[in-house]
Order: C-alpha cells, then structure tokens, then sequence
C-alpha cells in the first residue's frame, strides 16, 4: 500500500490523496513545500540511509561483557578439539 497524505478535508474529514513528499507524512499542498518540513524530511531520509547502512556494516549489540567472553572462550576451546 503506497502511503498518504495525512492532511484531512475541514468539511468532509477525508484524508487527502496525495502522496506525501520523500520523508515527510504531508504532501506539498498541505505544507511539504514549507522549508521546515523539506529540511525535516530530508534529515529522516539521511538517517533511514544510514541505519541501512548499519545493518549491511554490523551495528553494535548491547551484550552483557562476561556472557559476551564466556562465549569467546567456548568459541576458542571448540577450534582446540
């Protein structure tokens, strides 16, 4: 499902139909043309890019340090057998 303009009609109560602009929850009528929010938008897409990139990279894990080094030493003691 494509997403939408979350803007809604003061008479009717229908959301617009628009789609919203890269980033943004608005489309450009309903004020995705204002600075603010193309400067927010773009923020977000910076950031939705770079949580990608973590992922493909290996974001760090919060682990607790000696569950993390009994693992360590159980990885190393099976490479010995």
């Amino acid at each position: 499902m494509k997403s939408q303009c979350v803007a809604k009609a003061k008479g009717t109560g229908e959301r617009c139909r628009r789609p919203p602009i890269a980033g943004a929850t608005v489309c450009r009528v309903h004020g995705g043309a204002a600075p603010a929010v193309k400067m927010a938008a773009a923020r977000r897409a910076q950031e939705a890019a770079a949580q990608q990139q973590m992922a493909v990279l290996g974001e760090p894990v919060d682990v607790d340090p000696g569950e993390a080094l009994l693992k360590l030493v159980s990885w190393k003691y099976g490479e010995g057998l």
